[in-house]
């Protein structure tokens, strides 16, 4: 059996969101986004979702979620595992699942997940 290593209990919700390589630059969010995807899972300590683009352990990524409630958070964050899927149907078309941890949420925007996640759970 693995050990959860996490900090903090996910929730199992699907939210809008953009990411691209490198870090943001504050709030202006993401200038050209990679992939606009949904999560798979969202917590006060990062998320999970599918992307495209094999991606390695330790690269840092930028954030732009959009809540439900119509406010969006920017967050820089880094990957914190990948795992590898085949997509059905497509001919050696590969996806990728993958666990980022945020980086250095502001308060204001701290605040803002965890009234998102309070109202979820």
């Amino acid at each position: 059996m693995t050990e959860n290593k996490r900090k903090f209990k996910r929730f199992h919700e699907t939210v809008n969101i953009k990411w691209s390589k490198g870090s943001c630059k504050g709030k202006e969010g993401i200038d050209e986004a990679r992939s606009s995807d949904v999560t798979e899972d969202i917590g006060e300590g990062g998320v999970r979702f599918i992307v495209y683009e094999k991606l390695k352990i330790g690269d840092p990524l930028s954030l732009e979620i959009k809540l439900p409630n119509g406010k969006t958070i920017c967050s820089n964050a880094t990957v914190q595992w990948t795992k590898e899927f085949e997509i059905m149907g497509k001919e050696s078309q590969k996806g990728y699942e993958i666990g980022v941890k945020f980086v250095d949420l502001c308060e204001e925007t701290k605040a803002e997940l965890q009234r998102f996640l309070s109202w979820v759970s």
